[in-house]
């Protein structure tokens, strides 16, 4: 099933995207289930992600240690 691809922030199209591709060999869990790889989001027969545009724009606090 053909699915377009979208971004999550700026909403520009990037592509179509195969059902069978989004899904992965194993799930976390190492069942051998298929599982939606964890970037997609699905709403109706959208697939939103991040495009690498966006995602280099975003700035990332580093993380908290705590001692």
């Amino acid at each position: 099933m053909l699915m377009l691809k979208v971004c999550h922030t700026c909403e520009c199209v990037l592509g179509e995207l195969e059902l069978e591709e989004a899904l992965t060999d194993q799930t976390p869990a190492g069942n051998g289930e298929a599982a939606l790889c964890s970037d997609l989001e699905i709403i109706g027969n959208v697939v939103y992600t991040v495009c690498p545009d966006c995602l280099d724009q975003m700035e990332f606090a580093p993380s908290a240690t705590v001692h």
